[in-house]
């Protein structure tokens, strides 16, 4: 059987030479061909397949300019998803277009991609820009994510096609995969299991190595898939060391109190929303194909986190009516409103009432972009939330509700304590920046780069709440933060710049700080800093407002005091 298979592969690419490479590589692999047992795995179900459907990528290719933009990206991973999500078009609908679309990628993958080297007669991918991250990172370099995603979608396309090489390049590119970073692969080994990586360059080292963990699961996910459908036995060690790789390190993934995770561990970089909810949707697809239950403990410890930062809220008006609140925006980074469309399903007397959130990025209203609110006839018996973007993921469902009041008044967050550097306070709640002040810590009359406004939060900003201040500002200018806690213990962060003679809503959380879990105790002040390296003239800034948000009702209440204010989005 392999030496028919090597004739013709060896016919369709064309040499003796690539006939004798595919002997060399296929001598340690068990199964091919007509031994394989197709697995269809473009035909799975959405909640096994939910990490590598969810839209973060363009749209589906629908004409030849789109198909050609697509191939224009330079960028393997997009690619090869989109190349997935036509094949799973085509399992679902038998949309025959979808199919040769999705031919023409993977086709295109593998006879002209670019950059791309070839090992052993099979090719690996390079992405063909430059990524700035915490080193600089030059084209070409290479990941996890598409050097096994990119295997499982060629084995998915011959499952469909029969396609004799998209067969030898899905093991043949795996197996290459399966090499350690010094040779052109992308596993990490030590003593803790297998890592796949996300980043690799040439001559990197395993002390840069970021340990991102979205993309060590996207890796370890197809890795399971492509090494249960071929039996392929250095596949499947592949994949068991790959997973104790992650159980050794699953609980450094956890900040101190346990309330959110992190994005990766070197440096620690706090998980923004929507991969929250990417690796809640990557723990489950795990457990559901390998039928392990120790993934449940990381999808259930990211769907309680994003309960405890997004929770369904009922609320009662002053007229009684009963609502349902849930805020589009939460920690840790509230004005990155990244939570994906969302989904809100309540039954109320065997009557399902549902709404859809995805106006975050629309021009309506505040409240009405950032806060899904509907009436209900009584209070509910359940509610559930999922989000959506290409496929829905269920995210948690609640069945005890608190009634909430809708007006009661909104908390303040505390009060303008201090200026510093190059401001001085005229009278209350009006800053004055003024760009030649000395330096308070000395005599010279060198000038400084900024300043400093300090508010009081008095130990009240858990985790879960937010601040919402509202500034007026004479000019744009950039801003940067930090809380402090009692010991002088200090966390910082940017912020987007100040845009002038607008209200200015700066929304943070403590969860979007660095070096949050150094906090000795709860924040007892925020310090923004407003940067004035470029500001030449005085100018003013007026704190319209200052307030603590512990929920959606809060939230929705703020932005209808603040209807007309700018707010400040990513």
């Amino acid at each position: 059987m392999l030496q028919s298979l090597a004739l013709i592969i060896a016919i369709w690419c064309g040499g003796a030479a690539f006939e004798q490479n595919i002997e060399v590589l296929h001598s340690e692999i068990k199964f091919l061909g007509d031994n394989l047992k197709p697995q269809n795995i473009a035909s799975r179900p959405d909640a096994h397949l939910a990490p590598f459907l969810m839209h973060w990528e363009k749209p589906l290719a629908r004409s030849d300019d789109e198909l050609r933009a697509v191939m224009d990206t330079k960028n393997p991973l997009q690619i090869f998803s989109q190349a997935f999500r036509l094949l799973v078009r085509y399992q679902r609908t038998k949309d025959e277009s979808a199919l040769v679309r999705a031919t023409m990628l993977i086709d295109y993958m593998l006879d002209g991609y670019k950059p791309s080297e070839v090992s052993s007669g099979v090719k690996r991918w390079l992405y063909g820009f430059d990524y700035k991250s915490y080193v600089d990172i030059r084209s070409p370099w290479w990941s996890g994510m598409p050097d096994f995603f990119g295997p499982l979608v060629l084995y998915a396309a011959w499952e469909i096609t029969k396609n004799p090489r998209y067969l030898y390049a899905s093991v043949g590119s795996a197996k290459l995969a399966l090499l350690g970073p010094e040779q052109g692969g992308v596993i990490w080994r030590s003593s803790k299991g297998c890592w796949i990586s996300s980043y690799v360059w040439n001559n990197i080292s395993d002390q840069q190595e970021f340990f991102v963990l979205n993309g060590h699961l996207w890796g370890l996910q197809a890795l399971y898939l492509l090494a249960s459908a071929t039996g392929e036995k250095a596949l499947r060690d592949g994949y068991e060391c790959a997973r104790r790789g992650f159980f050794n390190r699953e609980l450094d993934f956890y900040n101190n109190e346990k309330s959110w995770t992190w994005y990766q561990l070197n440096p620690k970089v706090i998980n923004p929303t929507h991969y929250n909810l990417l690796e809640l949707a990557q723990f489950r697809a795990l457990r559901l194909i390998t039928g392990d239950r120790a993934y449940r403990r990381s999808e259930n410890a990211r769907r309680v986190a994003f309960e405890r930062g997004y929770p369904l809220v009922v609320s009662r008006g002053r007229d009684g009516q009963l609502w349902v609140n849930f805020s589009m925006i939460g920690p840790p980074h509230p004005y990155w409103t990244d939570t994906y469309a969302v989904n809100v399903n309540c039954f109320t007397n065997g009557v399902r009432i549902s709404r859809t959130g995805d106006k975050q990025y629309s021009s309506h209203s505040l409240d009405q972009r950032l806060v899904v609110r509907f009436p209900i006839p009584k209070r509910p018996s359940q509610c559930q939330l999922a989000v959506e973007n290409g496929v829905d993921v269920y995210v948690y469902k609640k069945d005890k509700f608190l009634v909430v009041e809708d007006s009661k008044q909104l908390t303040e967050g505390g009060q303008l304590s201090g200026v510093g550097l190059d401001a001085r306070s005229a009278r209350k709640n009006r800053v004055v920046i003024a760009r030649r002040a000395k330096v308070l810590s000395g005599s010279t009359d060198s000038l400084n780069d900024e300043a400093r406004i300090t508010f009081s939060v008095e130990g009240k900003l858990g985790s879960d709440a937010m601040l919402a201040i509202v500034l007026r500002s004479e000019k744009r200018v950039p801003l940067g933060m930090f809380l402090e806690d009692r010991h002088g213990v200090r966390s910082s962060r940017y912020y987007p710049a100040l845009e002038p003679n607008l209200d200015n809503i700066v929304i943070v959380n403590r969860l979007g700080f660095d070096g949050n879990d150094a906090l000795v105790s709860a924040p007892e002040s925020l310090t923004l800093r407003v940067y004035t390296a470029n500001v030449t003239d005085d100018f003013s800034i007026d704190v319209v407002g200052y307030y603590l948000l512990s929920g959606p009702v809060d939230v929705n209440a703020f932005f209808l005091k603040h209807a007309g204010a700018h707010f400040i989005q990513q």
